[in-house]
């Protein structure tokens, strides 16, 4: 299959990947895999196959296509059912952090409630005047024990991430490699 920038244009392609075929390709390309796979995570095949091959030929793609988002899939469960199992412990630390300063903050502050209330409009006030130094203790510590969260989690998402990465471009390399295996054998 012959693919070129007016072909994207009139199938309604999203203007980046115009610009971005017509910058790559200005006189369009012959779609084979080696071509596909050269360019395999730059452009959507996803949406290729769904609107540049004929109904047979997006069956053949769709089909063969799960199969590679399967692998990929069971490739990515241990992954990240390790990042979950990591950021469990850490939420669960910091929820448990929370809790113990939010129970902390919620005593302080109906003990505070429970005075102003019984005196009721003119201590609202002093009530007010209390609670402010309080609310921002509470919001103090709870910034710190995020910042320590996030800071806990921040290098497990990278590894995550960093772990996920190669097994998705090996995804899109095999669905553009399939794409191009199939527009190959259609010809022009």
């Amino acid at each position: 299959m012959f693919v070129t920038v007016k072909m994207l244009q009139d199938h309604r392609a999203c203007q980046d990947q115009v610009d971005l075929f017509a910058a790559t390709f200005p006189d369009g390309v012959q779609a084979t895999e080696a071509v596909c796979l050269a360019v395999a995570g730059k452009f959507d095949f996803a949406w290729a196959a769904d609107r540049l091959l004929p109904r047979g030929a997006r069956a053949e793609y769709e089909a063969k296509r799960v199969a590679i988002r399967a692998e990929y899939e069971a490739k990515l469960a241990p992954i990240l059912a390790e990042y979950q199992a990591k950021s469990a412990v850490i939420g669960a630390e910091y929820e448990a952090k929370d809790a113990t300063i939010w129970a902390e903050y919620k005593a302080k502050d109906a003990a505070i409630w429970a005075e102003c209330k019984a005196k009721s409009a003119p201590i609202l006030a002093r009530y007010s005047a209390k609670h402010a130094p309080i609310l921002a203790e509470y919001l103090a510590k709870r910034a710190t024990i995020r910042a320590e969260y996030e800071a806990k989690l921040a290098p497990i998402l990278v590894e995550y991430e960093a772990k996920r990465a190669p097994i998705w471009a090996e995804y899109l390399r095999q669905r553009a490699a399939l794409f191009g295996r199939i527009a190959e054998n259609l010809g022009d």
